[in-house]
């Protein structure tokens, strides 16, 4: 099945969001029950629930929403553990790599916006992008 640009779009927007809740959840988990954890299941939770609201949007559009890659998110939990065990300190590396997942989902959503949507698929991208812009805020912060 051919994709549109749009929908190509969208679903490049729920598998990142799914992915970057996931990698939230796992360095919360590593980082224990600190400050930063708590931030990072702060996050976490709206890239899921966001990540389902696209994926319903997807199949509202007769398109099926694609699952996340496995083995990609394997091997990138992998070198972040590594990256947060042999680094000086465990919580730089991961800030870091939040932000950089936070600032893709910000090029992603402005791409989006630059075709034609559908209304409902429009806002809800709107709303992932100050969600991106606040997370950046936050981890900025830090």
């Amino acid at each position: 099945m051919l994709r549109s640009e749009e929908q190509v779009a969208l679903d490049d927007l729920q598998r990142r969001c799914r992915e970057t809740s996931t990698l939230y959840r796992e360095d919360s988990r590593m980082l224990a029950d600190g400050p930063l954890a708590q931030l990072f299941r702060k996050l976490g939770e709206p890239r899921l629930r966001m990540a389902d609201r696209l994926a319903e949007e997807q199949r509202k559009q007769g398109d099926l929403p694609r699952g996340i890659d496995i083995d990609h998110q394997t091997l990138t939990e992998l070198k972040e553990r590594l990256q947060m065990r042999l680094g000086p300190d465990e919580q730089s590396p991961a800030i870091e790599n939040r932000r950089a997942d936070e600032e893709e989902l910000e090029r992603l959503c402005r791409h989006a916006l630059t075709l034609p949507l559908p209304g409902s698929s429009r806002s809800l991208v709107r709303k992932l992008l100050k969600q991106t812009e606040l997370a950046q805020r936050r981890l900025q912060l830090r």
